[in-house]
């Protein structure tokens, strides 16, 4: 079976099976985790290379176009549709950069306030002046691991 018609297995009915079988595999020791971990970052990133081919989209988007009045395409159990998101150049107006200009005093002063509560928590103690001025205060920390995968170029 070629990868293309692999790809081709992932209807909506097989998802919660190749979930299933490879969280058994990964458990059982059939398969080994890290390798799972770098299989999964080199498909995603060979996917996702693919779909943002300038030739690929405008094929994709042709493809969707057909299906215009019924204002969807589906494939495989999925709805697929073109979405047009805004992007505005704020700048380009003049109130806007005004105020841009005057809150840049304040971010500049909050991020060094951040710094300053980075730290405190690191330490585990409140900065202090000499003068008694507390400048920072240790706060709660939320933390979550998560795996990263470099892949050789």
């Amino acid at each position: 079976m070629n990868q293309v018609e692999q790809i081709k297995l992932m209807t909506p009915s097989l998802r919660g099976e190749m979930y299933t079988n490879l969280k058994q595999a990964i458990l059982d020791g059939a398969m080994d985790p890290l390798e799972f971990m770098v299989k999964k970052k080199a498909i995603e990133e060979t996917l996702e290379l693919v779909a943002k081919d300038k030739d690929v989209k405008d094929l994709i988007l042709a493809e969707i176009a057909k299906y215009k009045a019924e204002g969807r395409a589906t494939k495989l159990g999925a709805a697929l549709s073109v979405t047009t998101r805004p992007t505005y150049d704020y700048a380009q107006d003049a109130s806007w950069a005004a105020i841009k200009a005057e809150m840049a005093p304040y971010e500049q002063r909050l991020k060094a306030q951040e710094e300053r509560v980075k730290t405190a928590t690191k330490n585990g103690a409140a900065l202090i002046t000499e003068d008694g001025e507390v400048l920072a205060t240790p706060v709660p920390v939320q933390a979550t691991e998560s795996v990263t995968v470099k892949m050789p170029k």
